[in-house]
């Protein structure tokens, strides 16, 4: 939820506040090609259950990658 004082307190990308997608593409836009790496860590997480908490999150990424036209991994 908005305005948590807990820390750290991440939720999967895509569930929460911050608009990823666009801090993503403007990353790719200005010329980034490295790693992107996703944190998720803290109670929301480990409420989740870390291994559901991480496919969720790293399909959600992939599928903005892959919108924004990025570069596969090598």
């Amino acid at each position: 939820l908005p305005g948590t004082t807990a820390m750290p307190d991440r939720v999967v990308p895509g569930d929460g506040v911050v608009p990823i997608e666009p801090v993503l593409r403007a990353a790719l836009a200005g010329g980034y090609q490295g790693t992107v790496d996703v944190e998720l860590l803290g109670p929301r997480i480990e409420a989740e259950g870390v291994t559901t908490a991480l496919a969720r999150g790293a399909h959600a990424v992939s599928e903005m990658l892959d919108r924004l036209g990025a570069d596969p991994a090598p």
